[in-house]
């Protein structure tokens, strides 16, 4: 990547842009985002269709490189928009095998290579508190909002770019997703929901 520009300093279009003359360039792109997109897909199917997954975003990604929308500076909300393309072409393709598992809520080990504690605490909280149930009761809008907030990480403009709905429908989505998650908790856990609750911060 001789005299290709690079750094922290750069935004991820910047990066798509040198990687359309340099494409080992695109590899800065990988390493940004691939760990939100991982944990995102590994709640969704596992860990193990998870890894085969993100390599296919970031596969899609490089060779539709040319289609991303260079006023954008971040590429999350477009790497998600294809993650989400990816998951349900699984999800359906898990239903149509019978030999599979449907695509649910899964009791995932967090990667050990992410160190963001707050996440590894969610998992386990929704793990063992039951909250499971409640997620997987939710509207399929509220629950996609929902898993792109706490476990893609995304802002609340992010999501709102990723799923193309106004920024108010975020905002009451996630309202309404706290609300059942508080209503579950249980009170031995109450230090730790409310850990989980500090991610609901207007965005």
């Amino acid at each position: 990547m001789t005299g290709t520009p690079k750094g922290a300093d750069l935004t991820d279009s910047d990066i798509i842009g040198a990687s359309m003359h340099d494409p080992e360039v695109f590899a800065v792109i990988f390493d940004r985002h691939h760990v939100s997109i991982f944990r995102y897909l590994a709640r969704r199917l596992g860990s193990a269709s998870a890894e085969d997954s993100t390599s296919e975003v970031f596969a899609r990604a490089y060779e539709h490189r040319s289609r991303f929308d260079r006023g954008r500076e971040s590429a999350r909300p477009w790497l998600f928009g294809i993650a989400r393309n990816v998951l349900m072409n699984e999800q359906r393709r898990r239903v149509n095998d019978r030999s599979s598992p449907t695509a649910e809520i899964h009791h995932e080990i967090p990667d050990p290579a992410d160190s963001v504690a707050w996440t590894v605490d969610a998992q386990r909280f929704v793990a063992e508190s039951g909250l499971d149930k409640t997620i997987a009761e939710l509207p399929e809008g509220t629950r996609e909002v929902l898993f792109l907030y706490a476990f893609g990480e995304l802002s609340y403009k992010e999501i709102a770019d990723t799923l193309d709905i106004p920024l108010g429908t975020v905002r009451s989505r996630l309202g309404r997703a706290r609300a059942a998650l508080r209503e579950q908790a249980p009170a031995w856990r109450e230090a730790l929901a409310k850990r989980l609750e500090g991610r609901f911060e207007d965005g």
